[in-house]
C-alpha cells in the first residue's frame, strides 16, 4: 500500500538519479578518450561500466515510480468505489423514506423496518 514514507523514499531515489547532463558528459568523456594510450581499453570498461550503473539506477527509479503511480491509481479507484457506494446508499435512503409502509414490507419481506 502506499504510504507517505514509501512516497518520500521515492522521490530520494528520483533526486538521486543522475540527470541527462552527467550522462552525457560520461558519454562525452568515453567518446574523447584517446585511443592510443594504452590503457584506452581498461578506461572504456571503466566508463561502461559507469554508464550501465548510471542508465541502472534510472531504471530502477522508473520501475518505482510506476509502481508507486500503479498503487495511486488503485487508490483512486477504491476511493471512487467507496464514494459511488455512499451516493447510491443516499440515493437509496431518500428512494425508501418516501415508500408507504406496505411498499416497505413489500420491498423487505419485513414489517419491522419502517
Amino acid at each position: 500500500m502506499l504510504t507517505e514514507s514509501g512516497l518520500q523514499d521515492c522521490r530520494k531515489t528520483v533526486e538521486e538519479v543522475p540527470m541527462n547532463n552527467e550522462l552525457i558528459t560520461t558519454e562525452k568523456r568515453l567518446t574523447d578518450l584517446d585511443s592510443s594510450d594504452k590503457h584506452y581499453e581498461r578506461r572504456v570498461d571503466s566508463m561502461n561500466r559507469i554508464l550501465d550503473d548510471l542508465y541502472e539506477k534510472i531504471d530502477d527509479a522508473q520501475s518505482r515510480l510506476d509502481e508507486i503511480n500503479k498503487e495511486i491509481s488503485m487508490a483512486e479507484k477504491a476511493t471512487m468505489t467507496k464514494q459511488s457506494i455512499f451516493e447510491m446508499l443516499d440515493g437509496f435512503s431518500k428512494y425508501y423514506d418516501i415508500m408507504t409502509p406496505e411498499e416497505k414490507i413489500s420491498f423487505t419481506g419485513h414489517d419491522f423496518l419502517y
